[in-house]
């Protein structure tokens, strides 16, 4: 049953804090906090809602080929990864830089798996993020130019922080 508050969060499009305020009222914790206790409870839940609906909607339009995290990369020795270099990646310091990262190797060896990984980890941390293979690249400019909304795909792809262009040598 929505109480009146969850309705006037619900009007406001407080998503967050109305699960959070339907939770504490069926386990009835909202009536033993104080009013900064329930407010810190509920502005933490609207927060992480939002960040999480951020997350979810850049990695959508990222159009990513795997869903891969770092987590998942395996970093034995014969894969030559560096395990240094992959921890500073995490950060994301070359976005803030505006650097850029050329993944190099065999056919068949994990680089689109780590571009995902990384994009992954940019999405995470709030940069727009979008993922090529040369032939969709192609693709897509050949389908904006015949749509005649070349300009506006090019004004796309210059919003984006981060572009994963993958091609085979």
């Amino acid at each position: 049953m929505m109480t009146p508050i969850t309705t006037k969060f619900n009007e406001l499009r407080l998503r967050g804090m109305s699960r959070s305020w339907e939770s504490l009222v069926e386990t009835r914790q909202h009536q033993d906090l104080t009013l900064s206790e329930g407010l810190e409870i509920l502005l933490q839940a609207e927060k992480l809602d939002r960040e999480q609906r951020r997350f979810d909607r850049l990695q959508k339009n990222a159009k990513f080929r795997y869903q891969a995290s770092i987590e998942e990369l395996h970093m034995d020795a014969s894969r030559g990864i560096d395990k240094t270099l992959l921890a500073s990646l995490t950060t994301g310091n070359y976005l803030k830089n505006g650097e850029s990262i050329i993944i190099t190797g065999a056919t068949g060896c994990g680089k689109s798996f780590i571009a995902s990984a990384l994009g992954h980890q940019a999405c995470a941390q709030g940069y727009k993020t979008a993922y090529f293979n040369m032939q969709k690249l192609t693709q897509q400019l050949k389908i904006s130019r015949l749509e005649g909304t070349l300009l506006s795909f090019f004004l796309k792809i210059a919003k984006t922080h981060l572009l994963y262009w993958m091609t085979s040598v």
